[in-house]
């Protein structure tokens, strides 16, 4: 039987709250402009995928986002969504790509910074299972819009088994994920 140990998010991880951009900011598509994280690229269930509106500000904007700026690996957790239905909250995403997103508000970033506790991708398929995503929406503040506060996702008690179990159950997760979207292509 493998024993698993348990840990805090901050325990493992570097957490950033994304960034306030005024819809006023948001500017057409060219080189010279970087897309906007928003909760719209993270799945239900988990997951990324492609926004169908993307937002775009200049990559001159006038404050320095270099702490805003995702990178390939990273999670981006939903922070927020609505009672009625709350499909997104808790959930995450994986950066497909560095350099491309500059992180919203509303969405926080989990960045693995103890790399010899905790598999990365690992983390990415723990953090949207069902019993982790009932933990964190059960500390969730409520009213009819909800929201995750940054204390209750760095405080969230993460159960690890070795982290060569870890790697070998990320590899085949991460493998069947890679067929599957092979197949639907």
């Amino acid at each position: 039987m493998v024993k698993l140990k348990n840990y805090t998010l901050e325990d493992l991880c570097d957490f950033q709250n994304g960034y306030a951009f005024k819809n006023s900011a948001y500017v057409k598509k060219s080189e010279d402009t970087m897309e906007v994280f928003r909760m719209g690229y993270i799945s239900r269930g988990g997951g990324f995928k492609e926004d169908n509106t993307p937002v775009f500000v200049p990559k001159n904007y006038p404050k320095n986002l270099d702490r805003y700026t995702l990178v390939e690996g990273d999670l981006v957790i939903a922070m927020t969504d609505m009672k009625n239905k709350m499909a997104l909250l808790g959930n995450t995403a994986r950066v497909p790509q560095t350099g491309r997103f500059w992180l919203n508000q509303r969405a926080g970033r989990i960045r693995v910074i103890r790399k010899d506790l905790v598999d990365p991708i690992y983390l990415y398929y723990y953090s949207n299972s069902l019993e982790h995503i009932q933990y964190l929406r059960a500390r969730a503040n409520s009213g009819v819009q909800v929201n995750l506060t940054t204390s209750a996702i760095k405080e969230s008690n993460i159960k690890l088994p070795p982290i060569e179990y870890q790697n070998k159950i990320a590899k085949i997760l991460f493998d069947l994920d890679q067929k599957i979207q092979v197949n639907n292509q």
